[in-house]
């Protein structure tokens, strides 16, 4: 019986770490990094219409394509990087069902979860990038419409 209440209070205090090591990554996520993408996001979004408001003229925009593009990457930037934060609540749920005796394998959720965030979060800055270089070379085409 003193084996059995030893490997329970093992179990918790693995437990008890997996969570915590999943939160703190939570947090960490979305704290920084929700900040850079969406400042990121936001803000090349608002340059984007303050350029056709203020700057060109709507109907003399040329390969409209880009801008659209741009704001297709954002969203889907977005996405991706609410993506990372479901899959740690999954993770955490996977966890918590070990815990209950749900699930009989333990659970490497470090290793497991930390591939998928990491492989997320690549994505989300790769489309980043590619949005905004999508924006530049927009204003790039139509700067020559500069009016004043």
């Amino acid at each position: 019986m003193n084996n059995y209440i030893k490997i329970k209070e093992e179990k918790y205090k693995y437990y008890l770490d997996q969570t915590n090591f999943l939160r703190q990554e939570y947090k960490s996520i979305s704290s920084n990094l929700d900040k850079l993408i969406f400042g990121l996001s936001t803000g090349t979004i608002v340059l984007s219409i303050t350029f056709i408001d203020k700057i060109v003229s709507l109907k003399n925009i040329d390969d409209i394509f880009f801008l659209k593009l741009f704001w297709l990457l954002i969203i889907i930037n977005l996405i991706t990087h609410q993506l990372v934060l479901i899959d740690t609540e999954k993770a955490i749920g996977k966890l918590t069902q070990w815990f209950k005796g749900e699930e009989l394998k333990t659970p490497n959720l470090q290793s497991s979860w930390g591939k998928t965030a990491n492989f997320l979060n690549i994505i989300s800055l790769i489309v980043l990038i590619i949005g905004i270089s999508s924006l530049a070379y927009f204003v790039s085409l139509n700067i020559n419409q500069l009016t004043i």
